[in-house]
This record gives structure tokens, C-alpha cells and sequence, in this order.
């Protein structure tokens, strides 16, 4: 079997004699707390029996990894200790940002790579405006990256909370970049494709 990464994350899981492939642990982490994860551009070679070998697939050529083990287990992704799932991802929020950021640092320069900005940076760099929306819990999120582009722009055209949207007459809007922080998923993707 074979797998890439580019843009999302993505973990693999290893047990004696079975992979399991996601794009975070939390999935297999019943069946094992050894996970390597990949880095932009990189390719794992798996094949039970056999060496893992990952490639960096821009210039083929073979990476050093490490396997972690995971201090985690199945209780800490449920509820755990905390009355409620909102207490939990509070306290949580430290280890969340570092695992955002895992493999998306880059280990030499410590730079951080988000491939999915590096490939549309120029739409980002002439936008006239910038618009950043978000709804119930996600506008907190958006408050915060909003405070971040205005202290490193001065055109941010400030936005309100927005609970009911028609999205087709933003994208009408010529040289417009727009970020959208949400946390209820699918009902918003499907509304936005």
C-alpha cells in the first residue's frame, strides 16, 4: 500500500501485523499508540512484513522517521473528566493547537508551511478586502484571526456575526479572499459547493 500526504494531515497507525491510515490517531487508537505522521510530499511504502520506507516525492528521495508513542487513550477523546464536551475542548486547546501544527512545521527552519495558503498566496496578497466570517462557537475563532490580519493589514473590512448568508453574491465579488470558520461541518460545506 501506498500513501501521500499534501495539505491534510495524515497518520499512520502500526500494530504487529496491520496499518491503519487517517488523518489523526483517534481512530485506531484502540488498536495501537504507535503512529509515524508524514510531512508535505511525503510517501510511505507499506507492506506487513517489510521496512516502511517514506520518500520525500520531489526529489525520490528516502526520509528519516520517527515513530511516537502516543500517550492517549480511548477515554480522552470522549468526555473524560469534564462536565461538558465545551470544558473539555477549553482545557484541551494547548494540545490541539500542537497537534493543528504537527507536520506542517518545518523541522530545519522552523517555518510554518500551510500548503493550502502557499498555493493560493497571491489571491491572498491582491485582494481588495477581506472577509472573515463565522458562526455560534467559530465566531470566537474568527474574532482572533480577524484581531491577527488586522494588526498585519489596515484594509479589513469588519463583518458583524453573520448567522444567515447567501453565499452566491459573495462570490460574485471580484478579488475578494474569504475565510470561513465553522464547527457544525457538512449542513455548510454542502451549502457552500
Amino acid at each position: 500500500m501506498v500513501v501521500a500526504k499534501l495539505g491534510s494531515p495524515l497518520a499512520i497507525g502500526l500494530s504487529k501485523d496491520e496499518f491503519y491510515i487517517g488523518s489523526d490517531a483517534t481512530p485506531f487508537i484502540e488498536y495501537t499508540k504507535k503512529v509515524i505522521y508524514l510531512n508535505d510530499f511525503e510517501m510511505a511504502h507499506l507492506k506487513v512484513g517489510s521496512e516502511i520506507q517514506l520518500t520525500n516525492s520531489k526529489d525520490n528521495k528516502l526520509v528519516k522517521f520517527e515513530v511516537e508513542e502516543l500517550d492517549l487513550n480511548l477515554e480522552s477523546i470522549q468526555k473524560g473528566v469534564y462536565d461538558h464536551f465545551m470544558l473539555k475542548e477549553i482545557f484541551e486547546q494547548p494540545q490541539a493547537i500542537a497537534n493543528a501544527l504537527r507536520g506542517r512545521i518545518h523541522k530545519e527552519s522552523l517555518e510554518v508551511q500551510l500548503e493550502s495558503i502557499q498555493q493560493h498566496e497571491t489571491k491572498f496578497l491582491n485582494a481588495k478586502r477581506i472577509i472573515i466570517l463565522g458562526c455560534g462557537t467559530s465566531w470566537h475563532a474568527r474574532l482572533v484571526g480577524e484581531y491577527m490580519i488586522e494588526k498585519l493589514l489596515e484594509f479589513l473590512q469588519k463583518l458583524n456575526m453573520l448567522l444567515n448568508l447567501d453565499i452566491e453574491i459573495l462570490l460574485l465579488i471580484k478579488e475578494t479572499s474569504l475565510f470561513l470558520f465553522h464547527n457544525l461541518g457538512k449542513p455548510l460545506i454542502h451549502l457552500l459547493l
